[in-house]
């Protein structure tokens, strides 16, 4: 199990619109409380069913991140020797991390099903969102240490700056690189972008998630082919990252030919996926 990032630490560090192609510095974005939402449609019949919650609106997520709580940590509890520390986790990365749906009217953030999935299952936690929609992993390196505006008109801050500025965190799941893919972005280029992305974290000793880019299941067999090589070179890139502690590919999760799960474009998941 991770220590809890108040374990780790006590003090922060100082500090409609068009579909991106999945291909979303200012003042600063301070964190705001939404409510938490599960799944429409559960792509697992074993996991719980949870009441549904409408979509969020593209301006619920114009300052990111984004915090999502559940459990111990949304009723305000201090009861830790009951329920265990809150767990903070920041989930990183594009749209796909913002949860961009109905071409872009509509937003379901992964990491708001996975706050009240992880309290269903007795963990509280607080789970930040900051999904850039339509940005590469090499928009976001260039710009960590400030922030950035996406194609929807949403502001983020950079992952170094989130770190700084909203920390401590236990754990950062990264999901980017669709976008570099999409830019016809060389495989070597975006591994070394995705690498630095995670270095930012491991530097600053906080472990991370290897999100690998999903299918897009309309592109075509060949832009398959082609994720399924970066991917197995990402799965080997995760292996040698002492800070990285789980590598996932989506496709095992929300599979390509999944009824419901995936939007008109292709692209995105739906709220359900």
């Amino acid at each position: 199990a991770l220590p809890s990032a108040a374990a780790r630490s006590s003090t922060k560090s100082p500090a409609p619109a068009p579909a991106p192609q999945q291909h979303p510095s200012s003042a600063a974005a301070s964190s705001v409380s939404a409510p938490v939402a599960a799944p429409q449609q559960p792509v697992s019949s074993s996991a719980a069913a949870l009441p549904a919650k409408p979509p969020l609106r593209r301006e619920e997520l114009a300052s990111m991140p984004v915090s999502f709580t559940a459990g111990a940590a949304a009723s305000g509890s201090s009861s830790s020797c009951e329920v265990g520390p809150v767990r903070r986790i920041l989930c990183y990365g594009d749209s796909l991390t913002a949860g961009f749906a109905s071409n872009g009217t509509q937003f379901e953030p992964y990491g708001r099903t996975m706050a009240e999935r992880l309290a269903a299952a007795g963990a509280a936690c607080e789970v930040a969102v900051c999904g850039l929609s339509g940005k590469t992993a090499h928009e976001m390196v260039a710009t960590s240490s400030t922030s950035l505006a996406d194609i929807v008109g949403n502001r983020g801050k950079g992952l170094r700056r989130a770190l700084e500025e909203e920390g401590p965190f236990d754990l950062v799941l990264i999901m980017a690189g669709t976008n570099d893919m999409g830019h016809g972005a060389k495989l070597d280029v975006i591994l070394q972008d995705l690498q630095r992305l995670h270095s930012i974290c491991h530097e600053r000793g906080v472990p991370t998630a290897v999100l690998a880019p999903p299918p897009a299941p309309t592109a075509g067999a060949a832009r398959e082919a082609a994720r399924r090589q970066f991917v197995a070179e990402l799965r080997a890139l995760a292996r040698g990252m002492r800070g990285a502690v789980a590598f996932v590919d989506p496709a095992d999760l929300v599979p390509a030919g999944a009824p419901g799960l995936w939007e008109r474009d292709g692209l995105h998941f739906t709220p359900a996926g």
